[in-house]
């Protein structure tokens, strides 16, 4: 490998760490490249000789955890619609999402709260209406019961302002993993007691 190789990644590590700390604290819209190269000890020039432009900068920072939502959400319908919950332990797959939440706050928190601007600003609200669906299909399949769209709308904006106060919250790992064992707990009874509320009432 030879030095200038070497030079050039140390670049694109410096770009990349104040990349994600700018847009983590401004937004994607909001977020300067002046103000990411001045970080980072760059010139513009060194950042365009590596990234397009800021999208290609962003997408960058967001590629990996983009391709790890996406097939989880993929596994999650998978399960739920196609196989109609036979193979699905819930419980376990919420261990998962919580812990993979946890151990990707950045990029998820990057991903669903500071990508307007971007080419990915409705990506949250694409999961939010993914969520709904499986939500719905779910309680139905499995848990015999017609929720109302309504509440499983109201439901699922709890989760989501549960987890976007998760990962945005200035915690360490041990109290992230914490916390979110015990809001996965909440949700999961608060969930099976509203599905047998339900059912109940007919």
């Amino acid at each position: 490998m030879t030095k200038e190789t070497k030079f050039d990644r140390s670049v694109v590590n410096d770009l990349l760490a104040s990349a994600k700390t700018h847009f983590l604290e401004n937004g994607y819209e909001k977020a300067s490249l002046r103000k990411i190269c001045s970080s980072a000890g760059v010139t513009t020039g060194a950042l365009y000789f590596s990234f397009a432009n800021k999208e290609a900068l962003f997408d960058a920072l967001i590629g990996p955890t983009l391709q790890k939502m996406d097939a989880v959400l993929d596994d999650l319908e998978q399960k739920v619609l196609k196989e109609k919950g036979k193979n699905f332990d819930a419980n376990r797959f919420n261990d998962f999402i919580f812990r993979f939440l946890v151990d990707n706050k950045d990029g998820v928190r990057l991903l669903m709260a500071r990508a307007k601007g971007s080419r990915y600003e409705d990506y949250a609200q694409k999961v939010h209406l993914h969520v709904e669906r499986l939500m719905a299909y779910y309680a139905k399949t499995v848990g015999g019961v017609d929720v109302d769209p309504k509440l499983v709308s109201i439901l699922t904006n709890m989760y989501f302002t549960a987890v976007s106060d998760l990962i945005s919250g200035d915690y360490d790992d041990e109290e992230l993993y914490e916390m979110a064992g015990a809001l996965r707990t909440c949700m999961e009874e608060g969930f099976y007691a509203m599905l047998r509320r339900q059912k109940e009432k007919g």
